[in-house]
């Protein structure tokens, strides 16, 4: 029963985290242009943008591991017979890139 826990966590993540990064999205936009306003109300004072590049790191973490579980999922979508990703052979795991 441990390895169909562990198949629908791999599976819904990349929906969870999609759901988590749209609302993020939201977060963020509505918190720049508060930033950008109050900046622009006083142009002599201090722009710390600190705050928003911490947030923006974490929301590009967050999509690094999103596209990794969908990039997993999809890789090994035709492999996997319903068992974790201990199915999933290492070797399958390399990157391909196009060719510029």
């Amino acid at each position: 029963m441990e390895s169909i826990g562990t198949v629908v966590t791999v599976d819904s993540s990349p929906l969870h985290l999609s759901i988590v990064a749209i609302g993020f999205h939201i977060f963020r936009t509505i918190e720049v242009n508060r930033l950008l306003g109050e900046l622009l109300k006083h142009p002599d004072t201090y722009a710390d943008f600190e705050f928003l590049a911490f947030w923006q790191t974490q929301y590009n973490n967050m999509n690094a591991v999103n596209l990794f579980f969908a990039w997993i999922k999809v890789r090994g979508s035709g492999r996997c017979q319903a068992s974790s990703l201990r199915a999933l052979p290492l070797d399958s795991l390399e990157l391909t890139l196009p060719s510029l």
